[in-house]
């Protein structure tokens, strides 16, 4: 079966424009013809069988080789693949070290994808890099996480290596048993180590799991080390009372937009960041930070976009002006506390013009008469569309007054209190008109979300919002027999209200083991 494009066959030959007519004649019309098989005697049938599979594989092997050389994906050009190659990465985390995802699985396909992908330097612009631990007592944890780290030490610095001069996106995992250390140097001031060269391309750094011991590591970066630093975050800080603040200078970073903190301690506002008019997205979690705190974290970022906070009570608040947030469109607050008195202290306090979502969650109830600040949701936040709440802090007529205060630019709510509470038939209900409130609170409510709410207040709820109720979505937390779960369900459909009911599954049958009564 001679062919032109022998020497190209199982290769990664990508044809010239005038050779596809000539590849598409060879594989339609082979060069060879077979012959016919001459019956000679004897002759067994399956011998005739056996020698025509053979010369119909050979057939197909060659016409299959030549059309090879004609697939899509050998003539996309190569700016082309390295796109397809980019929205292969994870979008929602860093890279990790793994050969069953992109982009350590795009050169293992073929050897010109490999070089694509090597010369590439987005690919390899973030990474996620786990410090080697051992969870087996029984295991010789010194010599093996010795090994471990040191493959993960190459990996990252040729992994890095192969950026160029792409900003980066880095992640580190510290290990959480300080008693596996190499011989020498402890493992997190060596994956710093080979951090830290690459400070002037930090884009967005994680660091998880970051104690003390590791400041000095840090220490010698200044503000001008990482000019393209835009986002910081520092989760499970351990160690905080000796944690030296003054001298990590990454907080000091000038173009960062984002910071986030979780830890034992919250330090001091005049530390970190330096620069709070920057600051567009702010997470705090932690149980430290007092309501006043709060305020003074809000007042000091005009720029906020996006806030997630932690915050306990606190009975005495320094009085100051109102505290203005023209740009923010999230908020997040949780809290350990009743949230009917974490609730007065921000939006009484507070002014979030551009406000959009809100999400609250609390647990505890508390005194209704605890605190004596009044607030105005409507006024305070007039253009909200979203609530969504959790826990049980809401149970006295605290709620009731929460949502008479929201204004009636709200579109969605979501009600996910614990399943051990009655919570969701006192929370529905004070949507429900009554003589001492005849108004219908949230008249553009489109969606809602909740647990499992008897009949009468569902069918209570929505008749009043035929018409501008959208969408109704029901989590049951017990299965209910078979048929219509309302009986006036259907009129409402009729109307244009989606209705989605979901119920717990039937448990399995569990039968007597067959071993049982039998000493084994």
């Amino acid at each position: 079966m001679a062919s032109s494009f022998t020497s190209r066959l199982g290769t990664n030959y990508c044809p010239q424009d005038e050779e596809i007519t000539q590849i598409l004649a060879l594989s339609l019309d082979p060069p060879f013809d077979l012959k016919p098989l001459k019956m000679k005697s004897p002759i067994s049938l399956q011998h005739t069988l056996q020698k025509l599979v053979e010369e119909r594989e050979k057939l197909a092997t060659y016409v299959d080789a030549h059309r090879a050389l004609l697939s899509p994906a050998r003539r996309l050009p190569h700016d082309v693949i390295q796109e397809i190659f980019m929205a292969c990465l994870p979008t929602h985390r860093n890279c990790v070290m793994s050969a069953t995802e992109a982009p350590i699985l795009l050169g293992r396909i073929c050897s010109a994808w490999r070089d694509l992908s090597l010369s590439t330097p987005r690919l390899w612009a973030s990474l996620h890099i786990v410090e080697p631990i051992i969870h087996d007592p029984t295991v010789p944890w010194s010599l093996v996480i010795n090994e471990k780290a040191a493959l993960r030490l190459a990996t990252t610095k040729t992994w890095l290596g192969r950026s160029a001069q792409c900003p980066l996106s880095l992640s580190l995992l510290f290990a959480r048993d300080d008693t596996h250390f190499f011989m020498g140097p402890p493992i997190p001031t060596l994956f710093l180590d080979a951090l830290i060269p690459f400070a002037s391309r930090w884009e967005h750094i994680s660091l998880v799991g970051l104690s003390s011991s590791m400041v000095p590591a840090l220490s010698y970066l200044t503000a001008a080390d990482v000019p393209v630093l835009k986002s910081l975050a520092i989760h499970e800080l351990r160690e905080w009372d000796s944690f030296q603040w003054d001298t990590l200078g990454l907080v000091r970073a000038p173009a960062i937009s984002s910071f986030t903190f979780s830890g034992a301690y919250f330090p001091t506002l005049d530390i970190i960041p330096s620069c709070w008019n920057n600051l567009g997205e702010l997470e705090i979690k932690e149980r430290s930070i007092t309501s006043d705190i709060a305020l003074q974290v809000l007042s000091r970022c005009p720029q906020l976009r996006t806030c997630r906070l932690s915050v306990k009570y606190e009975s005495d608040i320094t009085p100051r002006p109102t505290v203005e947030c023209p740009f923010l469109h999230t908020l997040e607050l949780e809290s350990e506390v009743c949230l009917s008195w974490i609730m007065p202290q921000i939006f009484g306090r507070v002014s979030f013009s551009e406000l959009r979502h809100l999400r609250l969650c609390g647990f505890g109830d508390g005194d209704d008469d605890n605190t004596g600040i009044s607030y105005n949701l409507a006024a305070a936040a007039p253009s909200l569309e979203t609530v969504a709440m959790s826990g049980d802090s809401f149970v006295n007529r605290r709620f009731k007054d929460f949502v008479h205060s929201l204004p009636p630019t709200i579109q969605k709510f979501h009600l996910n209190p614990p399943i051990w509470t009655n919570l969701p038939d006192e929370m529905l209900s004070a949507f429900i008109p009554t003589p001492d409130f005849p108004d219908l609170c949230c008249p553009n409510l489109r969606k809602l979300e909740s647990r499992s709410v008897p009949e009468d207040v569902l069918m209570a709820f929505i008749r009043p919002r035929v018409g501008t109720l959208s969408r109704l979505v029901i989590h049951f937390t017990v299965h209910r027999s078979q048929g219509d779960v309302f009986p006036d369900i259907q009129s409402f459909l009729e109307a244009g209200l989606q209705i989605e009911l979901s119920y717990p599954p039937f448990p399995e049958p569990q039968f007597s083991s067959p071993w049982n009564g039998i000493v084994r």
